[in-house]
């Protein structure tokens, strides 16, 4: 779902189908006074996408789009998974069409602010068919968190990005804390496994190895 290619209506409104119906009052309000965060906790986080994307052309119409889609992407619990059951596309999937839909000048605006340097080194935890996806990390020892499924083989990447490729930044805003970086990487953009793990016990050892804080997967 590229939500610029969904049709344009004359006014846009909300749409507030994910919404409950006790809650869209609120929910409108809440866009009113331009309170995002409001917003998307009148429904579950793991709607935050699919109501940031039916709301399109509303958030684009009074200038809150990337304000929103930063929130709805830290706030949206999973997003590997299909959008629909008949479907194969993920929010992960679709993620550079959407910032490809967005001003990054207004991302980076809306964006925590990013450490000094003109140059980045950055990790992501994925497995091998992912490895290029849009949420990269600061830390190592963020990247060393995911993916959290423990029968899954999994590679550690890193790559260096400039300043200029970065869309946005999530840190202190995000209370996950886990400093993500949000790039699209070309194909051709070079990027390199750190450590290989063929299952979830294997990186829970090595990140001990590594003195990394213990998270509640490693229970």
């Amino acid at each position: 779902m590229n939500p610029a290619l969904i049709a344009k209506p004359r006014r846009p409104r909300p749409t507030l189908s994910n919404v409950l119906p006790s809650l869209r009052a609120t929910a409108r309000e809440r866009l009113k006074t331009g309170d995002v965060f409001g917003f998307f906790s009148t429904t579950d986080s793991m709607l935050s996408m699919r109501l940031l994307c039916d709301n399109y052309y509303y958030l684009k119409s009074v200038g809150l789009w990337e304000k929103a889609l930063l929130y709805a992407w830290s706030n949206q619990k999973y997003t590997g998974g299909p959008i629909h059951n008949d479907q194969d596309d993920s929010w992960a999937v679709l993620m550079p069409a959407i910032l490809a839909a967005s001003n990054r000048a207004k991302l980076l605006e809306f964006s925590d602010d990013l450490p000094d340097g003109d140059e980045f080194t950055i990790y992501r935890g994925a497995r091998a068919e992912y490895a290029r996806g849009v949420s990269w990390t600061l830390a190592l020892n963020i990247a060393a968190n995911f993916p959290t499924l423990w029968s899954e083989a999994s590679n550690i990447y890193a790559t260096k990005i400039k300043r200029s490729d970065i869309y946005a930044y999530i840190d202190s805003g995000d209370s996950r804390n886990e400093k993500e970086v949000v790039v699209v990487l070309p194909k051709e953009h070079p990027i390199t496994i750190l450590q290989s793990f063929s299952t979830y016990q294997e990186k829970v050892s090595w990140r001990r190895l590594q003195g990394f804080p213990a998270t509640i997967n490693d229970l």
